[in-house]
């Protein structure tokens, strides 16, 4: 173990050279009283990526942290924090996309992971909170974790690419009962845009027309999409004392001067670490009111 960038200590918590996978927890994952498991997208090998998703979650980690201190919950005494690099299962090559295999796999390897943790927590009195942040092709292997069951009080699906086949919507899900799913993508995403232009799209409404008897007039209502809750990635919003700064890459990270979904100061990081702290009342550009903190 050895500390990062915010001085927390790293904790290898799973390796399979075979697989190959591994997870990498930056903070007391046994401890910890908020957890976030952080999956990646495509492409994302324990050989070569390990390093970039630690970064990711130690930058989530200190995002947490701040969030907490300063808020008028936890003020002078956050909670223990934990935020785990996931890849205890490689996602699809950028060529297995639309493979939805791939993520029911990874899913299967995930909600036993999250499900391990609920049931050594339990088994020690730690009440904790356990939730879920996945990007790009993760945010299928999320799902597939969710239709599977797993122990987590929220889904944050950044830059998805779509529904997992056979999912009509959260209902679908077998979340800890409460449990929120939010949706997270900048307005100009145009890789998560071609995901969704393949399969069924989380965000919005459609509408459907019904045919009223006959000599009657048609009308046409809006049906509800998906069934996440929106969350703002643009940097319109406001965190409650500074502005938020705008994602502009399908990554987690900063990319050829363009800022991730994870990259720290942005209003998706920050969504992100107020979700994963239950502060909902913090979210920005969700469609429900933010007071100021």
């Amino acid at each position: 173990m050895e500390p990062g960038r915010s001085g927390i200590e790293k904790q290898l918590i799973s390796l399979n050279l075979n697989q190959p996978g591994a997870a990498i927890s930056v903070g007391d994952l046994d401890a910890a009283k908020v957890t976030t498991y952080q999956v990646p997208g495509v492409d994302t090998k324990v050989a070569t990526s390990m390093p970039d998703l630690v970064r990711a979650a130690d930058g989530q980690y200190g995002e947490q942290y701040r969030i907490a201190e300063l808020s008028s919950t936890t003020a002078g005494n956050p909670p223990r924090l934990a935020v785990v690099g996931w890849l205890a299962f490689e996602p699809a090559p950028a060529a297995g996309v639309f493979d939805d295999g791939n993520a029911r796999t990874g899913g299967s390897f995930l909600s036993k992971d999250i499900n391990t943790l609920a049931a050594v927590q339990n088994s020690l009195g730690n009440t904790a909170s356990n939730n879920i942040s996945a990007l790009s092709y993760g945010t299928l292997t999320a799902q597939a974790a969710a239709v599977e069951g797993v122990a987590v009080d929220s889904v944050n699906l950044n830059a998805d690419i779509g529904v997992l086949k056979g999912v009509a919507g959260v209902q679908d899900f077998h979340l800890n009962p409460g449990a929120d799913v939010y949706q997270t993508k900048f307005t100009v995403d145009n890789i998560s845009e071609i995901g969704n232009a393949s399969r069924q799209r989380i965000q919005g409404f459609h509408t459907q027309t019904f045919q009223a008897p006959p000599g009657g007039p048609s009308f046409t209502v809006p049906i509800p999409g998906y069934g996440a809750t929106q969350l703002g990635a643009d940097g319109t919003g406001t965190t409650g004392e500074a502005s938020a700064l705008p994602t502009e890459n399908h990554g987690w990270l900063q990319a050829e001067g363009k800022l991730g979904y994870a990259s720290v100061g942005t209003e998706s990081s920050l969504n992100q670490a107020n979700v994963s702290l239950g502060l909902t009342d913090r979210l920005t550009n969700s469609g429900k009111p933010v007071v100021p903190h």
